[in-house]
């Protein structure tokens, strides 16, 4: 059954990356992506028409934002590069490009946009644990890491404990992985931005409830960085919509209420969405000039 299954998902990359396939699919893809476009568009009007919250714009946690979705790419494109060779800038617009994809087809989108590009190796399966790894590994990380630091409730020097439990599981996952030995160059190989991007990830969640004015915005962070990696592992959710925050709203049930945290979650999920649209958009207008569609 495995091994059936294992054929099909070879047969299909193999499809997908075929010149004649390929053609076809830019199109498609650029006319699923305005779906996405409407369906991020009321995703926004819903939250700001709501008359219990008023947004408030924050710079600094846009900024911090604007990081962690440049840092994130990045370490998409060097991964390409790794396996692929290739322009590190096309890699980086076709990552930008699939943020639409997360609001359509379970992430199918995504994935089409991922494999819709010219690489020089007719072997697809790395684009395919490069997505898995990206899905997945900041998750392995952070979990152990967050869960550690929850349970001991760490009241001194728990900034310095939690960068030491993020490098501490961070070496753990990197050993656990190079033990499977994996067939590809990972991402794991990229070990500075990947722990600075898991971090900066707290800091950003940090930053927001701390201009929401909340007593203790660290813990606030804390338990919404957990919650959302808890949440990546919901595959076929668009991105992830509501999962999140039902896990962060049952483990911090007994912090605050459900009333207290609501401008936190519609705040950090604006901030997030926005810059979906930002970078998705960006992308496939670069994509759509590369293509002259």
């Amino acid at each position: 059954m495995n091994k059936k299954i294992k054929s099909i998902v070879l047969s299909f990359l193999d499809l997908i990356i075929s010149e004649k396939f390929q053609k076809k699919i830019k199109l498609t893809n650029l006319i699923l992506s305005f779906f996405c476009i409407f369906f991020i568009f009321q995703i926004l009007v819903e939250y700001l028409n709501n008359e219990k919250f008023e947004f408030q714009f924050d710079f600094y946690s846009a900024g911090l934002i604007l990081l962690s979705y440049l840092l994130s790419g990045i370490i998409w494109s060097r991964y390409m590069q790794s396996n692929y060779q290739g322009d590190l800038y096309t890699y980086f617009f076709n990552w930008s490009y699939s943020q639409l994809g997360k609001y359509l087809f379970s992430g199918l989108l995504s994935l089409t946009i991922r494999f819709n590009q010219k690489i020089i190796s007719k072997n697809p399966k790395k684009i395919l644990y490069g997505l898995l790894e990206e899905q997945f590994l900041i998750s392995l990380i952070s979990i152990p890491a967050l869960t550690i630091f929850v349970f001991f409730e760490m009241n001194q020097f728990r900034v310095a404990t939690l960068l030491i439990l993020f490098l501490t599981s961070f070496l753990v996952v990197k050993k656990i992985y190079y033990k499977l030995k994996p067939q590809l160059v990972s991402m794991l190989n990229q070990p500075v931005l990947i722990y600075f991007y898991s971090v900066l990830q707290v800091l950003i969640f940090y930053t927001i409830a701390n201009f929401l004015n909340y007593e203790d915005p660290l813990a606030i962070s804390i338990f919404y960085f957990l919650s959302s990696s808890i949440g990546l592992f919901f595959v076929g959710v668009p991105a992830g919509l509501g999962i999140r925050e039902f896990i962060f709203l049952f483990v911090t049930n007994n912090t605050l209420s459900n009333i207290e945290l609501i401008d936190f979650i519609i705040t950090t999920r604006l901030l997030f969405v926005g810059f979906d649209f930002l970078f998705g958009f960006g992308g496939m207008l670069m994509n759509g000039k590369k293509f002259n569609i």
